[in-house]
């Protein structure tokens, strides 16, 4: 319990540490782009799941927030589970570290230890983006409560075995009285935009501003030859 409420405090102070953005990535939350660009290709997939059976989404919006909350989601397990939640954007590694207020370990493997007590990841399915790369649809589950849940939604992007970048698609939060919801449309021209949209909250927001303050483009991208994130103005 009391590891919940910690938990909580994290959630609520997090976004304020992150506002630094460079060429390889940009590690930001609820709000700001949130993608990284793997150019050593360290992280390697396991064949199980190169060879996964491919549902490819077909809808310019990438992940309904029905889909999202209630959709029918295979689990991933094993060497799978393992490799993608020692990716940090996944395992949120690179938001709890530095916090002066933490549940969770300073030391990365017991870091892991707790994460992978915590989290769920599922396959959504892929998309259809380029024959020089696949990409993969994983829905990463936070759930503490009926009240505090947190859904994430990441494209991760192949080549040859190896990943090259993993991007944050869509989210559901449901924190305190607050529902947000991310989600990205895919255009005609091949480009993603990224959009935040405040679905419910206790706070009272004045009528000139509702509009801008329930919904917002975060970004606007799209992934070059090779699969990389590249943003776009």
């Amino acid at each position: 319990m009391v590891g919940y409420s910690l938990k909580r405090i994290i959630l609520v102070i997090l976004p304020i540490f992150f506002f630094a953005e460079c060429k390889k990535y940009n590690l930001l939350e609820d709000g700001y782009p949130f993608y990284e660009n793997y150019f050593q290709g360290t992280i390697r997939i396991p064949e199980k799941m190169l060879s996964h059976s491919a549902f490819f989404y077909t809808d310019t919006l990438i992940v309904s927030e029905v889909s999202l909350q209630y959709g029918q989601h295979e689990s991933i397990v094993g060497e799978s589970f393992n490799t993608l939640l020692n990716i940090k954007m996944i395992n949120g590694w690179n938001s709890f570290k530095d916090l002066e207020i933490n549940v969770y370990p300073k030391d990365y493997e017991d870091f892991i230890t707790k994460r992978k007590q915590e989290l769920e990841l599922f396959y959504l399915g892929n998309l259809n983006l380029s024959k020089r790369y696949s990409s993969y649809l994983i829905l990463v589950s936070d759930i503490m409560d009926d009240y505090n849940i947190v859904l994430k939604v990441f494209l991760v992007n192949v080549n040859d075995n190896k990943v090259v970048s993993v991007t944050r698609m869509s989210q559901y939060t449901c924190f305190d009285g607050d529902i947000k919801y991310i989600y990205t449309d895919l255009s005609e021209k091949g480009v993603f935009i990224q959009r935040s949209k405040l679905l419910e909250s206790d706070v009272i927001i004045p009528e000139e501003y509702q509009q801008e303050e329930h919904e917002k483009i975060i970004f606007k991208f799209t992934y070059n030859r090779n699969g990389f994130v590249t943003l776009l103005k």
